[in-house]
């Protein structure tokens, strides 16, 4: 028979969800920028208030003020769109390295039109839509007869509300992205700090898929494998060699079924593990605790009865609060004699609990499929890996010139790269949190600059009235603070909705993690006085006397 699979199916789903989270983050940035923008937009209009104001009295009409305002914003997407691309082309070997490597991609992707067309579509969309709202603003008729009176708008003014509500709203994204950055870091921290069930340090490995039919005799396979372990294992500074038919991480390895005399096994509970055949020393170069009883020896033959070493998760399913040794089981179409138990190895990943383990020895190997070979030959060594290579091809030519060998790299390359993706789309979202926390501080700080400019004179008046220079400082920053902590409080309910969406790449980590919105909400703090400083300090120096005079 045929079976017919989606490679969109062969993606997993955490792969799927973190590169939705990225472009959830994207999106979140661009929003942030372009309120940041909005709001620019509403000051840089309202201090072009008197300009306007003769427009119209000229017969400019609504629309030729909104339109002019418009165009403005325009050139101004136009430009950062265009700018963006220019960083996107110079950023497309990044992408590479963004997405699962199970997917079909180019090494690096190319953009077309469709990527083209798409950026202009935000570029337009965004002038049109964060530039429209200022320009119908601060072109509304109460605001222009306003303007003819002369009257100045401060930050507590009914017209200051859409500024206000702005500010919040960038520092809620900004916060909920921080928040969600550091509870994906977390995460990471966390399965980076997984015991994999092996030592990585100090382990070279490298493949040579014996090709067949030369080597599909027994003892041909064999004599490849002694002479090559033989020849490894005398090489200076090397401790111990072995062969296994996959590499954890690399490869999960076939589930095969389970029979245990006197067990169920219908459909609804069939019992299945791993197998992997390996050679003696396995274990010891690989580092996994051998817990009971003894490894595969070279006494283990083809001719002598089957046995099996079984992890520990194996005897924890199957023969619970039992003494396993000894024990019988069907598996690989044979019958198996437990003699040895070993500990847990994360062999599909570090985020991924495995299936129960069972190791068979190279020797007996001939009732399964030959794709189940020893293939993956380990090396532990003293030697720096490039030069334990070059020996390790030398012995392998000698055993048999015409033998490929391929994936060559160490165990603790095998471990990076397992986290290898999330690190750098962790690092990327990391870069949108950075970016939406400075457009956020820019809006706090814009919005208390304009309040100073356009209060100067209340300013002056208070200080003549006896208010002190601390004061008026306090009250603008005061102003910046209850703006902050309204978006903080918004973005840390964001950041958690958020973690409860991506419960499954948390790794353990709650997503009300409170180390986590502590150091997002300190950070807001933190940011909130950096970026109202200068305001503050501009408010606490305004002469009383200059500012009375000049009105």
């Amino acid at each position: 028979g045929a079976t017919v699979l989606s490679m969109h199916d062969q993606v997993s789903d955490r792969s799927v969800l973190m590169l939705r989270t990225l472009l959830a983050a994207a999106l979140c940035v661009l929003l942030v920028a372009c309120t940041n923008l909005a709001n620019l937009l509403v000051a840089r209009a309202l201090a072009r208030r008197r300009e306007l104001a003769v427009r119209a009295a000229m017969g400019a009409g609504r629309e030729r003020l909104v339109r002019q305002l418009l165009t403005e914003s325009l050139l101004l997407s136009v430009a950062g769109g265009g700018l963006g691309v220019l960083i996107a082309v110079s950023a497309l070997p990044l992408l590479a390295h963004l997405v699962p490597t199970s997917l079909p991609i180019a090494e690096v992707p190319s953009i077309d039109l469709r990527v083209l067309g798409f950026a202009a579509f935000l570029t337009l969309a965004t002038g049109i839509a964060f530039g429209l709202i200022p320009a119908l603003r601060v072109s509304r008729r109460e605001d222009a007869q306003t303007l003819r009176e002369g009257r100045s708008g401060g930050l507590g003014g009914r017209k200051e509300q859409m500024r206000r509500i702005l500010v919040v709203a960038e520092v809620a994204g900004s916060v909920a992205l921080v928040a969600s950055a550091g509870l994906l870091l977390r995460a990471l921290w966390r399965v980076q700090a997984t015991n994999p069930g092996f030592q990585a340090e100090n382990v070279l490995s490298l493949r040579t898929a014996l090709p067949m039919p030369k080597y599909e005799e027994r003892t041909a396979r064999e004599t490849f494998y002694a002479r090559v372990l033989g020849e490894a294992r005398r090489a200076p500074g090397v401790s111990s060699a072995a062969y296994t038919s996959f590499l954890p991480m690399v490869h999960g390895g076939g589930v095969w079924p389970v029979e245990i005399p006197g067990r169920d096994h219908d459909g609804a509970n069939r019992l299945n593990a791993s197998l992997r055949f390996v050679t003696p020393g396995f274990f010891e170069t690989m580092r996994i605790p051998l817990m009971m009883g003894r490894d595969v020896t070279e006494a283990d033959r083809f001719d002598r009865p089957f046995v099996a070493v079984v992890s520990a998760s194996f005897v924890k399913r199957y023969f619970p609060n039992e003494n396993p040794l000894g024990r019988h089981f069907q598996f690989g179409n044979a019958d198996r004699t437990i003699v040895g138990v070993v500990g847990n190895v994360r062999v599909r990943g570090l985020e991924r609990e495995s299936e129960p383990q069972v190791y068979l020895s190279y020797l007996q190997h001939d009732q399964v499929s030959e794709w189940y070979a020893p293939k993956d030959l380990v090396v532990r060594s003293t030697l720096p890996p490039a030069d334990l290579a070059g020996t390790l091809r030398r012995i392998i030519h000698e055993a048999n010139p015409e033998q490929p060998v391929s994936d060559v790299q160490t165990l603790t390359q095998v471990l990076t790269a397992d986290t290898a993706s999330r690190a750098v789309q962790l690092r990327v979202l990391g870069c949108f949190a950075l970016v939406a926390f400075l457009l956020a501080a820019i809006g706090i700080h814009g919005l208390l600059s304009f309040t100073v400019s356009s209060r100067t004179q209340e300013f002056g008046v208070r200080m003549a009235l006896g208010a002190r220079s601390g004061d008026i400082a306090r009250m603008v920053l005061r102003q910046g603070t209850a703006l902050a902590a309204l978006g903080a409080v918004a973005g840390i309910a964001l950041a958690y909705a958020a973690g409860m969406v991506l419960r499954s790449l948390l790794s353990g980590v709650q997503p009300g993690d409170w180390p986590t919105m502590t150091t997002a909400v300190a950070l807001a703090a933190g940011m909130t006085i950096a970026s109202g400083a200068l305001p503050a300090w501009r408010a606490a120096r305004v002469d009383p006397a200059t500012v009375i005079r000049t009105e």
